[in-house]
């Protein structure tokens, strides 16, 4: 279970258990996921602001709440727990109780899915033990979703260009692009928040771009954190929303992404071999020794080089090589998944690529 926890921190996702029997019949929620999906809010019980401790039984009860706005035609809300004993409602703005669509009887994850919700404010109430933690994701599941899209701009002098990696405390650009038309920018504010739901840092001073009128565009400093967006504004009908970037962002001041030929090769065949290019790069200001660790699915790496690089200086690059062999009897349409973290003798300075491929007898050589 610790592997698939790892995975998901590292992907965005929720670890939910389940039982054979129980996959059958949560069939249906995973295929209403794949339209018009946008994220209203996600967390866990470390929390700082969502529980208060019951002193008389020895349970902590989190509350969390939430906008839906006249968007979200459908609304989806999953809470898993770290142990059966959890417990949870959903209660709407007028006070009334939902009751989930699915149950795990095994761990008692609960999926609830509300068709047309009533706007306003929701309340997510979830019982634990004081030693016990969960997890919820809540989203609108719409053909129209109101979401948006997001990319970071570097300046290098007079010269600015997008970037795909933050590095901790430096001042950077963010570019929003609003994806739907009902959605007024004049009151728009953007949050930082971090993968508990705690707000990090609020910007209210975002202007909009002279050349596209759905884009704002703010600065603001990179936490030492995991963090989200969370843009809020008012909705044509002058409802209040918010919504929260379904991506994470992992600030490091240890850089490692796949090169561009890597990127290519998103397809392999079975019983094939070949290499996995990684370019290694740190903004430390002092030399690091840095160790490379991988894990992957159906153990498809058969080495890495190098395992670790000494006194590796400030701003200096280094190819990193994983050699694989998919196993011939790999079904087809198995999606592979590898998992490469670079990190120093303490682990306290690390970085972290996750690279996927699919399994296809058509993938070119």
């Amino acid at each position: 279970m610790d592997t698939y926890k790892q995975i998901a921190d590292e992907t965005n996702g929720q670890v939910i258990s389940l039982t054979k029997k129980e996959i059958g019949r949560l069939g249906r929620f995973v295929a209403s996921t794949g339209v018009g999906r946008s994220l209203l809010g996600a967390g866990s019980d470390k929390s700082s602001s969502s529980g208060r401790i019951d002193k008389r039984d020895g349970t902590k009860v989190h509350t969390i709440d939430f906008l839906v706005d006249d968007t979200v035609s459908n609304l989806l809300v999953t809470v898993s727990f770290t142990h059966p004993s959890g417990s949870c409602y959903l209660l709407s703005p007028d006070f009334d109780v939902k009751y989930p669509e699915f149950t795990s009887t095994s761990t008692n994850s609960r999926i609830y899915e509300i068709h047309r919700p009533l706007t306003g404010s929701w309340t997510l109430k979830a019982v634990t033990s004081i030693s016990d933690g969960f997890s919820y994701r809540i989203n609108s599941i719409s053909p129209s979703t109101l979401d948006f899209g997001f990319y970071f701009i570097r300046s290098y002098g007079q010269r600015e260009t997008v970037t795909d990696y933050v590095i901790p405390g430096e001042s950077l650009r963010v570019v929003l692009t609003a994806l739907s038309e009902k959605e007024k920018m004049g009151n728009a504010r953007l949050e930082v928040v971090n993968i508990h739901g705690d707000v990090l840092n609020t910007i209210t001073s975002l202007t909009r771009n002279p050349d596209n009128e759905h884009q704002l565009i703010t600065t603001f400093s990179v936490p030492d954190v995991t963090f989200r967006l969370k843009l809020s504004g008012k909705t044509e009908a002058g409802l209040s929303f918010s919504r929260t970037s379904q991506q994470t962002i992992i600030p490091s001041r240890v850089v490692l992404k796949p090169m561009s030929l890597t990127l290519q090769k998103r397809t392999l065949g079975p019983g094939s071999k070949g290499n996995i290019y990684l370019i290694l790069q740190h903004y430390s200001p002092h030399p690091l020794t840095l160790n490379i660790r991988y894990t992957s699915s159906v153990g498809i790496i058969k080495r890495v080089s190098p395992s670790s690089i000494e006194r590796m200086s400030p701003g200096r690059r280094r190819a990193i090589k994983l050699e694989y062999e998919i196993p011939r009897d790999t079904l087809e349409g198995t999606e592979l998944r590898v998992i490469v973290m670079a990190s120093d003798e303490g682990e306290t300075i690390k970085g972290t690529c996750v690279y996927t491929a699919l399994v296809t007898k058509y993938a070119s050589t």
